[in-house]
């Protein structure tokens, strides 16, 4: 009878365990209910870990910007900064009709590809076209800050200046914008311009860098933050700076220009 009473005791102690178990299970399993996944939460986003890459502007990556919104500028010799800058331009003024157009998102502008036949690619400049492709734009493409356009409105001077190297492919259709002033007339090997990228639409800005150009339907518009720049338009290529009057089809009218229409006399009895 002792010995009978011993496996008792040895079956109730394995019973008391198993009801251990069983109760941490399902206390896990209540636990998890209410904030345990199934996936494991190293998988699960972690804000720690995230890269962030930031844009190239704060405000590149705007799809618009209101037309009057001048809150976040800064002045025109703050490199890459906004020239929008309240008191920085007229609001009749070439650099404040560019910087208030609506923004085109600079990130749509890598692709493009090096003949109108080839493959698109994605490269570390930035690429543009007139709707029309009349007017084709390259920035980075050369490893330097300038920007480069080609177009037939352009007509720079036939020859290369004095001192141009023997291996320059000079193309008097370009317009080059570096730090000092815009040029019509440049080497196209040094200053590459892919022949197919993203069409910049009418009315927008496209802002990298230093640079801003607006499309227009009377032309592309380009300064960079010193406030130099140029335009092309039919009737050709010209230096633009960003304090000059805008023509008035880009922008309303100045009080200045109000049209004064004389006043109608009635002959008197």
């Amino acid at each position: 009878m002792q010995g009978y009473g011993r496996r008792t005791s040895g079956r109730r102690r394995v019973r008391v365990a198993w009801s251990a178990a069983v109760a941490l299970v399902l206390g896990m399993a209540l636990a998890c209910a209410n904030g345990c996944s199934i996936v494991s939460e190293l998988t699960l986003p972690d804000e720690s870990r995230t890269i962030v890459i930031p844009g190239t502007n704060a405000l590149t990556t705007e799809s618009s910007v209101a037309a009057t919104s001048t809150s976040s500028a800064n002045g025109p010799d703050d490199d890459g900064g906004d020239d929008a800058a309240p008191g920085a331009w007229d609001d009749y003024s070439y650099g404040h009709v560019i910087s208030v157009a609506p923004r085109a998102d600079a990130q749509r502008f890598h692709r493009a590809a090096k003949t109108s036949s080839a493959a698109l690619i994605t490269t570390s400049g930035y690429h543009f076209s007139s709707p029309d492709r009349a007017i084709q734009c390259s920035t980075g493409a050369n490893g330097t800050g300038t920007l480069a356009c080609t177009s037939q409105l352009v007509h720079g001077s036939p020859t290369p200046p004095p001192g141009t190297p023997a291996s320059c492919r000079w193309n008097p259709e370009m317009v080059t914008l570096g730090p000092a002033a815009p040029s019509a007339g440049a080497c196209a090997n040094l200053y590459p311009i892919m022949a197919r990228s993203t069409i910049l639409p009418f009315g927008q800005t496209l802002a990298v860098g230093r640079f801003k150009c607006l499309n227009s339907v009377e032309g592309m518009y380009c300064l960079q933050s010193t406030g130099t720049g140029f335009a092309i338009t039919k009737a050709g290529f010209r230096e633009i700076r960003g304090d000059e009057r805008a023509p008035r089809a880009m922008r309303g009218s100045a009080p200045d220009e109000r049209d004064e229409r004389p006043t109608s006399t009635r002959p008197t009895s």
